[in-house]
């Protein structure tokens, strides 16, 4: 095939009595201006093979079929006038020049001129049945958190054709609206592209159809395209809204994140797979975000309960994102109210506005844990090197280490931190130490008090 042709292969599979491969029609075409079949654009053709549209002035069919003795082709318009068109042994390929809309027949015969199989292929000259689309506007709706009302003029000639046996078919042509909405994926929101697909109204010129799509979660145009057939031809100029929509319907989705400490002897600093949410040891601070569709979303609520405690827990801020951190230990429901437009004097959303959007998350933070261990060997291989204890959800605590004199050689007060096994910078003898450990927990004791810890013991220095 020369490299200045583009090949469209129309599949006719078919095996009757073994002897032709599965045909084809080829159709070769100038790429600049160019074709496509029916089934290319989701159109299944009835009572005919494939339909080829297309703008060009000529064309070239071309059909293969394993070793036939003859191939004939014909063409008709109404279906009772079909002509011969070519008929020779190696009739592979039909020149048509003009390219009228046209029917034509590919009929493959064997040695006895008994008929292997038989094909049409219809062909629709676009030149004069251009969709075009002429103006797109919104109309004010009364339900516009659920769709967005559109008005949409073009014209739409008929398009059409007609089957070897004279059935006149016509052909739905479809057209597209496109436009802007956000969806949250799993990670974060981001702004996607939506189409739409449409069957036209009706045929003629200036055609008005009212379109209702689904309200978008973002400030949008609207643009009109189509139809299908001359969009996969390039020879579609599409048409936008003169202004941008406003979209007043809110959407979020809450995520959080534990911001963890350093500190790796403290046990459970996060629990990401809880099936509550999340969850940690205290003091446990966690990033929300709301992922919301903002600026369309411009009010935010984020209100955080002590499932526990309910009487005493209404913490409420206003920020877009929050940062909070759970000092106690219980379940907490953390609760996103996000909306368009707020009236502070009722405390609800606006009149004419859509209702807000409301998402939770549960928080659980774990109960308080301390161990001490017997012994750590600080001799720089980075295995038990500090005296540390393992804790979790810890508000206070504080730590003293005594010689065998009863010499105090360090003090902490940072559980996530520990003793070197030095003192004044320089290497502790090895052998026992005393502590002497005070803590209090996050959480309470039955009598409403926060419980508390303390430990005295032995700590053993190695190396």
């Amino acid at each position: 095939m020369p490299r200045h042709f583009q090949a469209i292969t129309i599949t006719l599979a078919s095996f009757l009595f073994g002897l032709c491969a599965p045909v084809t029609a080829d159709v070769f075409l100038s790429p600049s201006d160019g074709s496509v079949t029916a089934t290319s654009v989701g159109i299944a053709p009835d009572g005919v093979d494939e339909i080829i549209f297309t703008t060009k002035t000529s064309l070239e069919l071309t059909y293969r079929c394993a070793s036939p003795a003859k191939i004939t082709w014909q063409s008709y318009t109404t279906g009772s006038d079909k002509t011969d068109a070519a008929s020779a042994a190696n009739a592979t390929s039909l020149s048509v020049n003009a390219v009228p809309s046209r029917g034509y027949i590919v009929t493959a015969r064997d040695n006895s001129d008994n008929v292997i199989e038989s094909k049409t292929l219809y062909i629709v000259q676009m030149a004069d049945k251009m969709f075009r689309p002429i103006s797109l506007d919104t109309v004010t709706n009364d339900d516009h958190c659920t769709y967005a009302k559109l008005r949409a003029v073009y014209n739409n000639p008929t398009v059409g054709y007609v089957t070897s046996s004279g059935a006149s078919k016509s052909i739905k042509r479809q057209f597209t609206i496109a436009y802007n909405t956000v969806e949250y994926n799993g990670t974060d929101i981001s702004t996607v592209e939506r189409v739409d697909t449409f069957m036209t109204k009706a045929n003629g010129n200036g055609v008005e159809d009212t379109i209702n799509v689904d309200a978008p979660y973002a400030n949008t145009f609207f643009k009109l395209s189509g139809d299908l057939i001359c969009d996969a031809l390039s020879l579609t100029t599409p048409v936008s809204t003169p202004y941008e929509y406003e979209s007043h319907i809110v959407t979020a989705k809450i995520s959080a994140k534990i911001i963890e400490r350093e500190g790796q002897n403290e046990a459970q600093r996060s629990d990401s797979s809880a099936t509550t949410g999340i969850g940690g040891s205290a003091p446990l601070q966690v990033a929300f975000t709301s992922n919301s569709n903002y600026p369309v979303a411009q009010f935010f609520q984020w209100i955080i309960i002590d499932n526990d405690n309910k009487k005493d827990s209404s913490n409420v801020y206003h920020d877009r994102d929050l940062n909070y951190t759970f000092t106690r230990t219980g379940v907490y429901t953390v609760i996103l109210k996000a909306e368009h437009n707020y009236d502070a004097s009722t405390s609800s959303a606006c009149q004419y506005d859509c209702e807000p959007y409301i998402d939770s998350i549960l928080v659980t933070v774990s109960e308080s844990m301390l161990e001490v261990p017997s012994a750590f060997t600080p001799n720089g291989d980075d295995v038990n090197d500090e005296f540390r204890v393992s804790f979790k959800s810890l508000s206070k605590f504080n730590c003293q280490v005594f010689n065998r004199w009863g010499t105090k050689v360090y003090e902490w007060s940072d559980p996530t931190t520990g003793w070197d096994g030095t003192v004044n910078g320089s290497k502790a003898s090895v052998g026992p130490y005393y502590y002497i450990i005070e803590a209090t927990g996050t959480d309470r004791n039955s009598d409403g008090s926060y419980k508390t810890y303390r430990r005295k013991g032995n700590i053993n220095l190695f190396r």
